[in-house]
């Protein structure tokens, strides 16, 4: 957050800022594949004595932007995935068609947490979901819970990352007890397997 009366740099073109004293000239060369020339250097408005480099025409990685605005997800589920995110086989109709999660394996009842805090957008019965939770997170970013067994929070309420939102279940379209974990940001289906942090389940 920027504070009252402080002064910030504002480019005209995209770039990344990079403070000398954590990052090698020859480190920069090699990261963004670009020459010494192109690394431009400027005053710190907040300590005038020193010099930070911007790089322009760069952009951050999804890992490092993550890292920067504390985007991270957890498991939700500890258990076997048995079906990934993409297309594949449906097995109720027997036809290749779009899977938007992860389907993790687990014993009926066991608790499944929440993959990282925000507020309870969503939690009832939504046809093939079964009994469903969906948390809103910050940036746009929301979590689904699908075919849960029972649903242990409220609607417009806060929760943590971690905290219980319900029990594994056979809810909705499932041909076992399994987790349908979503992540959507502003309306797209998401990897959750390309989200950093989010554990291996294969």
């Amino acid at each position: 957050m920027v504070k009252e009366r402080s002064d910030v740099l504002l480019p005209d073109t995209l770039g990344v800022f990079l403070d000398p004293e954590s990052h090698e000239i020859e480190e920069i060369i090699e990261k963004y594949l670009i020459d010494e020339e192109s690394i431009l250097s400027a005053q710190d408005p907040v300590n005038p004595e020193k010099t930070i480099f911007f790089i322009p025409e760069v952009e951050l990685s999804f890992l490092e932007r993550t890292y920067i605005t504390g985007i991270v997800f957890r498991a939700p589920l500890i258990g076997a995935k048995t079906s990934g995110y993409g297309f594949r086989k449906d097995p109720f109709v027997n036809e290749i068609t779009f899977h938007g999660g992860v389907d993790i394996a687990a014993g009926e009842g066991k608790l499944v947490r929440a993959s990282r805090g925000g507020l309870v957008f969503f939690a009832e019965e939504s046809n093939g979901y079964g009994n469903l939770v969906i948390i809103q997170h910050e940036l746009g970013y929301y979590t689904l819970y699908g075919h849960l067994m029972e649903i242990l929070v409220e609607m417009e309420t806060e929760i943590e990352t971690g905290q219980a939102l319900g029990k594994v279940g056979t809810t909705g379209r499932t041909t076992g007890p399994h987790l349908h974990f979503e992540i959507r940001r502003l309306g797209s289906k998401l990897n959750p397997e390309n989200i950093p942090l989010f554990l291996d389940h294969r």
